[in-house]
């Protein structure tokens, strides 16, 4: 899995959501998956719009929100999958 924070994009143009599709297309030909982390509500709001939030992998904020949550229950151990510091930006 390819986790990419885009907690600090703060515009996002029809070229580079070109180019996040072909990664997402990319990652699932290599039997992976992509997964957009911390975006903020305006690029949420734009892939949700043009239908494109399963194809990138748009994680909402709940779902941040929940892991951290499970992270913490659990004890979280040596590996963290999920920052913060994502979550409290988006």
């Amino acid at each position: 899995m390819l986790e990419l924070d885009t907690s600090g994009v703060t515009q996002v143009d029809a070229a580079g959501l070109g180019l996040l599709v072909m990664l997402a297309v990319e990652v699932r030909r290599r039997h992976g998956r992509l997964r957009l982390m911390g975006a903020t509500p305006r690029m949420r709001t734009l892939v949700r719009t043009l239908g494109l939030g399963a194809a990138l992998g748009l994680v909402s904020d709940q779902a941040v929100a929940r892991a951290i949550r499970l992270r913490d229950v659990i004890g979280g151990g040596g590996r963290r999958h999920l920052q913060e510091s994502a979550a409290c930006r988006s």
